[in-house]
């Protein structure tokens, strides 16, 4: 028989203490690739301990004390076989000759029925003691499953290493790996399934998996608030005829999604029609707080101004939206015509209109533009001009009812009171709330009454 030097791994695990993760890995590789060429040789070795087992000092391990090996031949599997002894039972037919090791042989093997996977049994049993450094006598059975309870002496090394050991000394032969090459081809992968389970395992990872759960939890809750502040918003634009659903629904859009700009400039418009000045002026400076550059939020508080006759700062607001909208709110040029107008400041009110109606296609706008030209051309007793610009206002918008007010006067100043009275009709019937046609419609008033 051939000698080897080196120590026995008994002798070794008293010199060096357990082995760690790395040695065991290499050392099962190592042994599992000696008992493969065992196997294929048609043997089993059947007293596997770690007295048999020598450490070379070239850091190789070599099986010894083949003793005990038993020949595989189709015999012998036969007798095994109908002594059921090769799947989930022990068997107790043919008799076989018995070898055994205490702690380290397997029920099937001590009751005479040994088979090649009784050796995978003693294998990880062996790794048990060299990891544990604990005699296999010392360690606990669980009486109900028949594992031997040992990871607890074993806490360095990882749980797929300690999963595939008890794999390894599963009770019956049939639960255990049924090849070296099965065991190969799982200790291969045991490497990776090691660092994904340090990795799970780390407090990094569970640090991190908190923060991906709460992440997940926190735009789950995002979007579900969304959800509902976008079905709030989109009742109260159904009921913007009624400013006091509208300014509800407004409010609840805004519990769910407080970083709606557009929602607290709706609701700032809501309240203008409810005449709350407070909750207008609340709402536009928490809209420029989320967005500092919304013309539309500027020309919504201007317009807010204008309708108090507040023209200083409408005229303030109305620029920032002209500014802010890259010259393109046209309709707070037409404002601020309309403003200047008010205060008779006719060639500034002619300028920007004319500037707004060379920047804008849009008809509504140039219907307003068209307007406040008129009007001060009207002023400026301009009248051919006025009346060709106010013409154009009510042709682009039939229902300009301050254009039909202006065109009733120019048409009176030039004395065609036919066409005077038709425009007046309109201007005096209509319903329309700005100050400068209920001024008129008191003027002409005022002269009937005096004609009178």
């Amino acid at each position: 028989m051939q000698s080897f030097e080196g120590e026995n791994l008994t002798q070794w695990i008293k010199n060096h203490g357990r082995i760690n993760q790395h040695i065991s890995l290499d050392w099962l590789f190592q042994l599992t690739n000696i008992l493969d060429t065992v196997h294929r040789s048609g043997f089993f070795h059947r007293d596997i301990k770690p007295d048999n087992i020598i450490y070379q000092p070239n850091g190789k391990l070599a099986l010894v004390d083949f003793g005990a090996a038993r020949q595989i031949t189709r015999t012998y599997l036969a007798k095994v076989s109908t002594s059921g002894g090769t799947k989930t039972g022990l068997g107790s037919g043919h008799e076989i000759t018995v070898v055994r090791t205490a702690c380290y042989s397997p029920l099937e093997q001590i009751n005479g029925q040994a088979v090649p996977q009784s050796d995978f049994f003693a294998l990880g049993r062996t790794f048990v003691y060299l990891l544990t450094t604990v005699s296999l006598i010392e360690i606990k059975i669980d009486q109900k499953t028949g594992k031997l309870l040992w990871r607890d002496k074993a806490p360095h090394i990882d749980k797929s290493l300690a999963d595939f050991i008890d794999d390894l000394m599963s009770l019956f032969p049939g639960q255990r790996p049924q090849s070296t090459q099965v065991i190969l081809q799982r200790l291969q992968r045991l490497p990776l399934k090691s660092n994904i389970n340090r990795i799970i395992s780390s407090k990094t990872f569970r640090l991190f998996t908190f923060g991906v759960l709460a992440l997940v939890l926190f735009y789950a809750y995002k979007a579900y608030n969304w959800s509902l502040s976008n079905y709030y918003f989109n009742e109260a634009s159904r009921n913007l005829n009624n400013p006091n659903i509208a300014r509800k629904y407004y409010e609840l859009a805004i519990k769910y999604n407080p970083t709606d700009a557009a929602a607290y400039s709706n609701l700032a418009l809501a309240c203008q029609q409810l005449s709350d000045i407070k909750c207008v002026n609340d709402n536009y400076e928490k809209v420029f707080k989320l967005q500092p550059n919304s013309w539309e939020a500027h020309y919504g508080l201007g317009n807010f101004y204008d309708n108090q006759g507040e023209y200083t700062l409408a005229e303030q607001q109305y620029k920032l939206a002209v500014q802010y909208s890259n010259n393109q709110a046209m309709n707070a040029v037409s404002n601020l015509a309309r403003i200047k107008n008010r205060q008779k400041k006719y060639s500034e009110a002619a300028v920007l209109a004319i500037e707004g109606l060379r920047r804008t296609q849009n008809p509504e706008w140039q219907a307003g533009l068209y307007k406040n030209l008129g009007w001060a051309r009207f002023k400026q007793k301009r009248y051919k001009e006025a009346e060709n610009y106010l013409r154009k206002s009510v042709k682009l918008d039939s229902k300009r009812i301050d254009a039909y007010c202006l065109l009733a006067q120019t048409y009176e100043a030039i004395g065609n009171l036919s066409k005077a009275k038709i425009y007046w009709e309109v201007c005096l019937r209509a319903r329309i709330d700005l100050p400068e046609v209920q001024e008129w419609r008191e003027e002409v008033l005022d002269r009937l009454f005096e004609r009178n």
